[in-house]
């Protein structure tokens, strides 16, 4: 007998252990799979001590999804945690039929993510900088400017960000190791304004702070001299775009976006960009670049060696 909460935690354990998913695909599949399993328990009966004999089916996701306001991206994240769920019963203790395997996600609109403007995103490095500059800066000030230095010219994920040590930047060769999604290791060039920003933090916070550089191997610390976390990297770009005067919904995440977006305007190759934001699969570069069928059309006529060739007389080509 398998109960409801023992099968949850098993698929869980599966997608950390087996499928390296990232903590929040999986705080986020804990998430939609109890909604909805409560929901069943709460409307339908559902007795979740013995789940394998319970007869869960389509109809019953289908009443879910309507009688919950989801937005269409809400509601294809849920439907891709119930289907992948229910395909890992299915394959450890033969539950069949998978009750979603039958149901369609809605189609997504296409969305372009949030992005600074080139002169946006100068005007608030420029701005980080020359508070860093001030020969009062507390190491923490220089510590943002090298933060958003490192976001914007490397590219990287702000989880991505936070989990870098000292040891993985080389100044010297203007490269960070960085371990994305899956566990997957890569190394992204950066700039050389952001090394000059890092080794400027790493300097001040060893002469205003010398016990704190070694609290953690951490390369970006909070006041403790702990590792800064994703959330407190969310507040600092607030507050600092705050008082920059820009006043723009973004996220950490927009530097990523930007970097790409700027690159490739630039006329730098998509696959080049696709291998420094540590994409598997080219069409996901293709969403955070927001391109449009012109610009690949564009690409493809110029990369590819049988467009370059003229039709010969007469053989029926225009």
């Amino acid at each position: 007998m398998v109960g409801m909460v023992k099968a949850i935690e098993e698929f869980l354990s599966h997608l950390q252990g087996e499928r390296r998913m990232s903590q929040q695909t999986v705080r986020a599949y804990r998430s939609d799979l109890l909604q909805f399993f409560n929901w069943l328990v709460r409307e339908n009966g559902f007795d979740g001590s013995d789940f394998l004999s319970s007869s869960i089916t389509h109809h019953h996701i289908r009443k879910f999804f309507a009688q919950h306001n989801f937005s269409k991206r809400t509601q294809a994240r849920k439907l891709s945690a119930l289907k992948s769920f229910f395909a890992f019963l299915e394959d450890r203790y033969s539950f069949s039929p998978n009750p979603a395997a039958v149901m369609t996600s809605p189609k997504l609109g296409h969305q372009s993510p949030p992005h600074f403007d080139v002169d946006e995103v100068i005007h608030f490095l420029d701005f980080l900088h020359s508070k860093a500059l001030k020969a009062k800066a507390s190491w923490m000030i220089v510590r943002n400017w090298a933060i958003f230095e490192t976001l914007y010219g490397s590219g990287i994920r702000v989880s991505e960000l936070v989990r870098l040590n000292e040891i993985d930047i080389d100044t010297s060769e203007k490269l960070i190791r960085v371990m994305g999604k899956g566990a997957r290791e890569r190394y992204v060039p950066v700039t050389s304004v952001a090394v000059d920003a890092v080794s400027k933090y790493l300097l001040t916070l060893q002469a205003q702070e010398p016990k704190k550089r070694f609290l953690s191997d951490a390369l970006f610390k909070n006041r403790f001299g702990k590792r800064l976390t994703e959330r407190s990297v969310h507040r600092i770009l607030q507050n600092e775009l705050m008082e920059c005067g820009l006043f723009k919904k973004i996220g950490p995440h927009g530097f990523r976006h930007s970097f790409a977006t700027h690159l490739l305007s630039s006329g730098a190759d998509l696959r080049a960009i696709q291998e420094m934001l540590g994409h598997r699969k080219l069409e996901t570069t293709q969403r955070y670049t927001h391109l449009d069928i012109d610009r690949l059309t564009c690409v493809y006529d110029k990369a590819h060696p049988h467009s370059k060739k003229k039709p010969r007389e007469g053989d029926g080509r225009r």
